[in-house]
């Protein structure tokens, strides 16, 4: 086992971080009200590498929905409707939705081919019972709606808007290649080991867990709806990130852990994000 006490936090992140890359895929609502806006929700990738698909998703308020059944505002539109767009052409994004549609809670924009390191575009849909009808911006950060971001690696990101004011918020999933979690160095059981991750949100507090068997953990109430991809995961320790949204976690791996895989996964519990997860041999 990998007991908890025994981990030591590092002060510094090791050269393993700086292989990771760190950037954000920016996601914003800005405007008085969703259902007459076309540019009133918007997507950029700030980040250096392809994204594959964004959700938007509602569930964080009972009852609230995209109306999208043809025969309410916004031009009667049955999709969402894109308006300003750079680096990308419209007919790359392709809209999917919950089985509840055309009422869904949830809404993905998935691109083909992927969405390009500087691409954006904004978009428009209508809402209802989302806080309060007519929606502004700044509903999405007072509620926290969760965003969602799948990068070209596989690699996800999770995180929940963040308000800015009456009529705007901001979601950001961090690093070049989502929210990433490297694995161990040097990888050997019987010495020190390192794990360093990149993309978390500037200075927030980061989880860290191990276990042996994939399964489908919740974080808890300080991130709801999101889930670590371990079965009864361990807690390595909590650690804060720099300013940069990089961080790592030093200790001892017992040597009869040789030949054993592992899982990891670190959840950045500023930003509700969670890394990929690792899954790692040791020599």
């Amino acid at each position: 086992m990998l007991p908890a006490p025994r981990w030591i936090l590092s002060a510094a992140c090791l050269l393993a971080c700086a292989n990771l890359g760190f950037a954000q895929v920016d996601m914003d609502t800005n405007g008085q009200d969703n259902a007459l806006d076309a540019d009133f929700y918007g997507v950029t990738n700030n980040t250096t590498a392809e994204v594959i698909s964004v959700t938007f998703d509602l569930s964080v308020v009972p009852g609230a929905y995209w109306d999208l059944d043809g025969v309410s505002n916004f031009g009667d539109a049955t999709d969402p409707v894109i308006g300003a767009i750079g680096g990308m052409n419209s007919g790359d994004v392709s809209w999917s939705y919950d089985a509840l549609y055309p009422y869904p809670i949830q809404v993905t924009a998935t691109f083909n081919p992927p969405m390009a390191a500087g691409a954006f575009f904004r978009f428009g849909a209508d809402t209802d019972l989302f806080v309060s009808d007519p929606c502004p911006g700044g509903n999405f950060g007072s509620a926290r709606a969760l965003t969602t971001v799948t990068f070209a690696d596989s690699a996800t990101c999770h995180s929940p808007f963040q308000y800015l004011g009456p009529t705007q918020s901001l979601s950001q999933c961090g690093g070049g290649v989502g929210f990433r979690l490297a694995d161990p160095t040097p990888g050997v059981a019987g010495t020190t080991n390192t794990i360093s991750w990149a993309g978390a949100t500037a200075g927030s507090l980061v989880a860290v867990a191990y276990g042996f068997t994939p399964g489908s953990t919740p974080v808890g109430a300080v991130c709801p709806g999101i889930n670590v991809g371990i079965s009864s995961p361990v807690l390595l320790g909590l650690v804060f990130s720099d300013s940069s949204g990089f961080g790592s976690i030093s200790g001892p791996v017992p040597g009869f852990l040789s030949g054993q895989t592992l899982l990891f996964q670190a959840v950045d519990l500023a930003g509700c994000q969670v890394t990929n997860l690792v899954s790692y041999t040791f020599l």
